[in-house]
């Protein structure tokens, strides 16, 4: 399951909810000259309970924006499936907001990679006390 872009595959792979990976890799794509001739540009595109801010479940952009996105944009998950007609209803954080799901944006990813430095460092001192002792 891998993107066709390096970076993107790297960050891709990051965004998960409970393990579970929230993009659709199926549907996702690159295309070629939409922003101009010799422009690369990539459509991410969601699994379909996720959305992106404005309730878009695949955004459109070059290289870099696209990577600002994915890192500093919002994910949203819906508390129920989405009917037509109806406003979505998102899963509401402890404040009542619409919770945010991206790893990146919501400090998770921040937190496990910290708690893993963390774990390393541990792990570190251990072997040397134990070489020492």
């Amino acid at each position: 399951m891998h993107y066709e872009n390096k970076t993107l595959d790297k960050i891709i792979q990051k965004l998960t909810d409970n393990d579970n990976l929230m993009i659709n890799i199926d549907s996702s794509y690159r295309d070629f000259g939409l922003f101009g001739e010799g422009t690369v540009s990539h459509w991410i595109c969601l699994k379909s309970e996720y959305r992106f801010d404005y309730g878009y479940i695949m955004i459109h952009e070059q290289l870099k924006d696209m990577i600002w996105e994915l890192k500093n944009g919002n994910i949203y998950k819906l508390a129920k499936p989405e009917v037509v007609g109806e406003d979505n209803v998102y899963i509401k954080d402890a404040d009542g907001n619409d919770k945010n799901f991206n790893p990146f944006s919501n400090g998770t990813y921040k937190r496990i990679t910290r708690r893993k430095k963390q774990n390393n460092n541990l792990n570190h001192l251990s072997i040397n006390f134990n070489l020492r002792g």
